[in-house]
């Protein structure tokens, strides 16, 4: 089953995760090149059309379920070239969507025609990005990223959604095949403690509820 360009998968209150310098030895360079081998070529990529198509349906249903309303915006971090955008369209015609990303080619690539724009995950709060949207989107993002500029992160991503996170990763008791360039091999309570320590609550399917939902979603519905 592929998981977005992280590849294929083969096989309370917390103390706040260990905070570690940033790794720099093995810089990526998401170019033409990357999204070529990662997201189009049918012979290497790691997740198809139809594939993703399924992901941002379930993630859409999740979302709509708790907001108990239509979706109407998404912020999408580490959003590469904004393939979320075209799937979302399809299904919600009206939602508003905006992407953040860091490769400079993807966004002057597309960057128009799908409202992204250049930026990191831990500086959102210097860009211009509207108000809280309904689901933030952070898809094979979190597991290529160092522990302390998660941690400094975490803040601000909670500042910017109203409803549910999806963020998906591969943990180190996973093994898949695609990009392991700068993979963080973490376990999944390191996210878990991450996630709760910024309020959000796990209800399944990598998707985490901000805190004003999850105080009123019932007690079966959320991770314990």
């Amino acid at each position: 089953m592929s998981r977005g360009n992280g590849g294929q998968l083969r096989g309370t209150r917390h103390d706040p995760p260990r905070d570690t310098p940033r790794d720099t030895r093995h810089a990526k360079r998401y170019d033409e090149r990357y999204y070529q081998r990662w997201y189009r070529d049918p012979r290497t990529r790691v997740k198809s059309p139809a594939e993703l198509a399924r992901l941002v349906a379930l993630v859409l249903a999740q979302t709509e379920y708790h907001l108990e309303r239509p979706l109407r915006s998404v912020l999408d971090i580490g959003c590469g070239e904004g393939r979320w955008y075209p799937a979302l369209k399809r299904l919600r015609p009206k939602v508003s969507y905006r992407g953040v990303d860091p490769s400079a080619w993807a966004v002057a690539r597309h960057g128009r025609r799908r409202h992204l724009q250049c930026g990191s995950i831990d500086a959102l709060d210097a860009l211009d990005l509207g108000p809280q949207a309904d689901l933030v989107v952070l898809n094979d993002v979190i597991q290529y990223i160092d522990d302390a500029t998660l941690v400094r992160a975490a803040p601000q991503l909670r500042a910017r959604c109203r409803g549910v996170i999806f963020a998906n990763a591969f943990v180190d008791s996973d093994e898949f095949i695609g990009d392991r360039t700068r993979h963080q091999p973490r376990s999944a309570d390191w996210y878990l403690k991450l996630f709760a320590c910024a309020g959000w609550r796990a209800i399944g399917a990598q998707c985490y509820l901000a805190p004003d939902l999850a105080a009123r979603a019932a007690g079966l519905e959320l991770f314990h």
